[in-house]
């Protein structure tokens, strides 16, 4: 069921996986760049490879709407987010290695860039989704976002569905 409050964290996950896999990219070029004391094979302009990157980006996000990052039955179980995020994000990578190859003009200033930032952009948005999932259960104890049921009946599956919705953590009220 949607609901404005599943729609706007739907939303906030979005934006913050375009923050995150920015952050690590930024971060994948900084090592290998600053960090890093080995020649280049391509001498590329941060700026430029800031812009490239973050238009490329919007695919990567589609890949991950495509694989159902967005949708809550998804981001609600824990080990099937983080195994669509390993698998998003390895398709990421390989989409910006292919638009590389495409554009027929660098992208990445060494080959150890895309390596990095596979790594990072990984758990950099695994660590995001961890905090909005934990900022959200936090609003959910304070009654902001929470679904109102309503349970007609009085069996015994009545009751032990009300105890399992009764916890906080469910989102149901």
């Amino acid at each position: 069921m949607k609901n404005s409050s599943n729609l706007l964290y739907a939303f906030v996950l979005l934006i913050g996986d375009f923050v995150a896999l920015l952050a690590a990219f930024v971060m994948a070029y900084l090592i290998r760049v600053k960090l890093d004391i080995r020649p280049r094979p391509f001498q590329i302009d941060g700026t430029t490879y800031l812009l490239v990157f973050a238009v490329l980006l919007v695919f990567w996000l589609l890949i991950f709407a495509l694989l159902g990052l967005y949708q809550s039955r998804v981001y609600e179980n824990r080990f099937s987010e983080a195994v669509r995020i390993l698998a998003g994000s390895f398709v990421g990578i390989l989409f910006l290695i292919g638009a590389e190859y495409a554009l027929n003009r660098p992208i990445f200033p060494a080959r150890l860039v895309p390596v990095y930032g596979f790594g990072i952009s990984f758990l950099l948005v695994l660590l995001f989704r961890t905090i909005a999932r934990a900022v959200r259960r936090s609003l959910f104890s304070i009654g902001i976002g929470r679904n109102h049921i309503l349970l007609v009946g009085s069996t015994p599956v009545t009751e032990e569905l009300c105890q399992l919705l009764a916890n906080v953590d469910s989102g149901f009220k």
